[in-house]
């Protein structure tokens, strides 16, 4: 039994032991226009199922995700966690004006391992949930699943019928080595027809080398897929699959090949495929490292038939700070037979090493695009909240999230959005119980979030007021972006002590209806 980081995923057609993600609907094929979010807790230290501990485990995971888009809420998860940190209840909600509109929802019951015993899958329908699946598993001693039985509800009956089966067997030192796949022949009583079946081999080390798979024909099994691996001092040298017809003749095949050095370092990546025509040279990577390990610089080629040759394609460069942290990654692709750089990103970390801002420079064409992302943190170390800036003449000017990577205070990935237009996201961790976000202060869109700002020019306090009620978020950042004061608030004003401070200030205040700045000078 090897522990999991748990992770939640709704709206996938199956939920793997140990697994559960949040995304939205249609997960199999995502909408360029909808985020993708993947929560991994912090592993943490589970007792066996024979101990007799009691003591309460470590972890930190997000109860309520929100999201924000230029026009206003956008959508929210919400997680209902046991004292362990399992998600019991998984919901999904769109905003629909004032109110959240429910759109799908996970039930699980987890056993003492951590993992799931049985998950029911619902969706909304008008006036309540209603169920779509449901999956049933059972383990063994040591924790190991042997069955997952996949059921659909069939709506007419009002009952779960079985779709399909999935049993599983292991070594005696636990490594799955066989599991098979089985639908029902009959009902009354349940007889099984195999329909699937995949062997797993691994060397004395524990490394797994090979993975065959084979369909039922209705008299035997067929080989039809395979994957062969090979190891040297427990590190991966070769992969091979292959996919096989049936006269037993390969109909395609991709092989990859590693190098490391004296350190267990990567170096040297070979991608090779198979045709009709035999095997062609695709994708090689080299990676050069330092002394101690950090990546230095990665650079990417592609066969062109055209030369006979490696065609450079594209090349990062690694540079460090004093601490070990990534200070400054610079980008090239290869144009006309040179090096070009095309971006540069320029990292910042706080006293703790966390990463607190990035700058990333667009360096191709005419663009020359300047972007800046401030995470915060709360005072746990949990990443609540990220903002974007752009640089625009003279100063940097906030115009919402478009990138955000949110961070564990041990550093494993919270959360991830990609390229999506969001304009906020703020997220409510179930540990210390803090509200970051109002469901009451949900208004209509607004184009602008309205307030007052005085005295303008200003020398000692500054004073703050929204316009509206609700939950406020009022920011002072210099003209290079940085943050120097933030408050929160529920109507009435706020004051800030300017003391120290000289020159242009922008004043950024977000609301749920959107975000909206205003320039003060500090005399």
């Amino acid at each position: 039994m090897y522990l999991k980081t748990k992770k939640w995923i709704l709206g996938l057609p199956m939920l793997l032991s140990g697994s559960l993600c949040a995304m939205p609907s249609g997960a199999g094929t995502q909408d360029e226009a909808l985020p993708f979010f993947r929560m991994n807790a912090p592993s943490v230290s589970v007792p066996k199922a024979d101990s007799l501990e009691t003591e309460v485990v470590e972890w930190c995971l997000p109860d309520t995700v929100t999201t924000w888009r230029e026009t206003g809420i956008y959508e929210q998860y919400v997680y209902t966690l046991d004292n362990r940190g399992n998600a019991l209840v998984t919901e999904y909600f769109n905003a629909g004006g004032e109110d959240w509109m429910p759109v799908q929802r996970i039930d699980a019951v987890f056993n003492v391992w951590d993992e799931i015993d049985t998950t029911v899958n619902y969706v909304w329908q008008g006036t309540g949930y209603v169920p779509t699946a449901r999956k049933i598993s059972t383990y063994d001693q040591n924790g190991n699943r042997t069955t997952l039985l996949n059921e659909i509800y069939d709506m007419a009956s009002g009952e779960f019928y079985v779709d399909n089966r999935y049993t599983y067997t292991y070594t005696e030192e636990g490594r799955l080595q066989e599991s098979l796949k089985e639908e029902p022949a009959n009902t009354m009583p349940v007889s099984w027809m195999p329909l699937e079946r995949q062997l797993s081999t691994y060397d004395t080390e524990g490394n797994e080398t090979a993975f065959e798979y084979f369909l039922w024909d209705g008299a035997s099994w067929r080989e039809y897929r395979c994957l062969y691996r090979e190891y040297g001092k427990n590190l991966l040298l070769r992969e091979l699959c292959m996919a096989i017809r049936v006269d037993g003749s390969y109909d395609s095949a991709y092989e990859q090949v590693y190098q490391y050095d004296a350190q267990g370092n990567n170096t040297d990546y070979l991608y090779r495929t198979y045709d009709s025509l035999g095997w062609s040279d695709a994708v090689h990577r080299t990676m050069t490292y330092s002394t101690t390990g950090q990546l230095l610089e990665y650079v990417s080629a592609i066969w062109d038939n055209a030369m006979n040759g490696w065609m450079n394609q594209s090349r990062e460069v690694y540079v460090y700070d004093q601490a070990g942290n990534n200070d400054s990654l610079y980008i090239y692709a290869w144009e006309s037979y040179a090096w070009n750089q095309t971006a540069c990103y320029d990292y910042e970390y706080d006293a703790n090493g966390r990463l607190s801002s990035y700058v990333r420079e667009g360096l191709r064409y005419e663009t020359m695009e300047r972007d800046r992302y401030e995470f915060e943190r709360d005072e746990d170390g949990n990443a609540v909240s990220g903002t974007c800036l752009r640089y625009s003449d003279t100063a940097w000017v906030p115009v919402g999230l478009y990138d955000l990577r949110l961070t564990y205070a041990d550093g494993s990935l919270a959360f991830g959005a990609g390229n999506v237009p969001l304009h906020h996201i703020e997220i409510s961790y179930a540990r210390g119980e803090k509200e970051l976000y109002d469901p009451t202060s949900v208004r209509p869109a607004l184009a602008e979030c309205e307030f007052s700002v005085w005295p303008n020019p200003v020398r000692d306090v500054l004073h703050v007021q929204p316009a509206e009620d609700g939950l406020a978020e009022i920011r002072l950042l210099d003209a290079s972006g940085r943050l120097l004061q933030r408050a929160t608030c529920r109507g009435g004003s706020v004051e800030f002590d300017m003391e120290g401070y000289s020159g242009l200030v922008f004043v950024q205040l977000k609301q749920a209806g959107g975000m909206s700045v205003k320039k003060v000078v500090v005399l």
